[in-house]
């Protein structure tokens, strides 16, 4: 019955766990610590926001540094950040592996190799068509990248969105300086109201979606140049599930992130709000009016957070969320079968492989049909707890000392298999 019982783990597709929720990094304590070591052992002081990299690394702002955690889990500083430990706003990433930051009235980008440029801000200038480092900048409180290298900021009390090109000319894409109400949909955004817009992300069609917080909406501008809404009535709310979400309420809106499907996810004071593919809104985790922390190995919908900060989803869908109020990142689970870590986005091959024993105690043998070069095995997290070369095609490798539970196995790069260790 036993033997039954992990033969039919392993058979699942493991859709119980989808949409769990655990804490990825942070242990609760508000002063920085654990440089070099796991980030589930980290401290997270003053975290502002948080980005992922095109390297999969997750990129936190935090006071005055810029703090990574690796795809293996492990947390370092990349860098120490200008202007201050409170004058910090947001964070952002590019394709090419560059991370941007905005420090009171300017924005920043280190490089790979930990170079900080000044590129945008600083100046007085408010029009368009300028060289962005002498353009104004008043609470730069999103940045974003699309696909082509250019740049987004958004202004909170500018109440516009700059977009920045790789020649480092600025342009404003949306609003008219004047922090009203928000202007009708349909047309061009540049002569739009918007009140303070804050997050801000785009997606591969080249679409900018913008958190307005001060309307409680989410706008999209079309890469034409048009605006609409996607989400909010004008009115606060924060209950409402199942519905359009034009058709309902928002209040204390922030931060927002997308994953690969499309699906637009926001950050509502002690909750995540999600706006699905179809247009119906729900809630992912939280409580508008609890600030705690709860739910950590069960569902996401019955966890607690406090005073979410930013957002964030790797390639698998999963998403991350800056608990700041807890100083913790919490990751809620989307794809279980999925690992971020250990296959590569476009594998050169693939290679069928099998494993046996299936549950396994002490040892896994790894059979492949060419020789096994490279061996990766996985947490169901994604974190890496095994990596070793070989030149064999039959392996057997040592599980006694792993702690019981679904692994992921790739060799050479490749294909994923999954096994239980009893």
């Amino acid at each position: 019955m036993k033997r039954l019982i992990y033969t039919l783990l392993l058979a699942m597709p493991f859709a119980a766990n989808g949409q769990d929720i655990t804490t990825f990094a942070g242990t609760g304590s508000y002063v920085d610590s654990g440089d070099g070591g796991a980030a589930a052992m980290a401290g997270l002081g003053n975290t502002i926001d948080i980005a992922f990299g095109k390297d999969r690394n997750l990129y936190i702002l935090s006071g005055n540094k810029i703090r990574k955690i690796s795809p293996e889990g492990t947390i370092s500083m990349l860098a120490t950040t200008i202007g201050g430990s409170f004058n910090q706003w947001a964070i952002g990433t590019d394709d090419t592996g560059n991370v941007y930051y905005s420090s009171s009235d300017k924005v920043y980008r280190v490089s790979p190799a930990g170079v900080t440029t000044h590129i945008a801000g600083g100046g007085s200038g408010t029009a368009s068509e300028m060289p962005a480092t002498a353009m104004y900048l008043e609470v730069p409180a999103g940045i974003c990248s699309d696909a082509a290298g250019n740049i987004y900021i958004s202004q909170q009390y500018q109440c516009r969105v700059n977009k920045v090109s790789p020649s480092g000319i600025a342009t404003i894409i949306a609003g008219t300086g004047w922090c009203g109400g928000a202007s009708a949909d349909g047309g061009p955004a540049t002569a739009a109201a918007l009140n303070q817009p804050m997050g801000i992300v785009a997606d591969k069609d080249g679409n900018i979606y913008i958190v307005e917080s001060g309307t409680n909406k989410v706008r999209k501008v079309s890469p034409s140049g048009i605006i609409s809404t996607v989400a909010g009535n004008g009115s606060a709310g924060h209950t409402a599930s199942g519905v359009p979400a034009t058709a309902t309420g928002l209040a204390s809106l922030r931060s927002i992130a997308l994953d690969a499907s499309g699906n637009i996810y926001i950050s509502s004071f002690n909750m995540i709000r999600k706006i699905a593919t179809d247009g119906i809104i729900s809630t992912v985790a939280g409580s508008y009016f609890i600030d705690s922390f709860s739910g950590d190995g069960g569902p996401a919908a019955a966890a607690l957070l406090d005073n979410v900060g930013g957002l964030a989803t790797d390639k698998c869908g999963n998403l991350y969320i800056e608990d700041r109020g807890n100083h913790r990142l919490r990751k809620v689970l989307y794809d279980p079968g999925c690992s971020p870590v250990s296959v590569p986005e476009t594998p050169a091959q693939v290679y069928d492989f099998s494993l046996f024993p299936n549950p396994a105690a002490d040892e896994v043998t790894i059979t492949g049909p060419v020789s096994i070069t490279h061996l990766v095995i996985c947490d169901i997290l994604g974190a890496k707890v095994l990596e070793r070369g070989y030149n064999a095609p039959t392996v057997t490798v040592d599980v006694a000392s792993l702690p019981v539970g679904v692994y992921l196995v790739t060799i050479n790069n490749s294909e994923v298999r999954k096994f239980l260790k009893q």
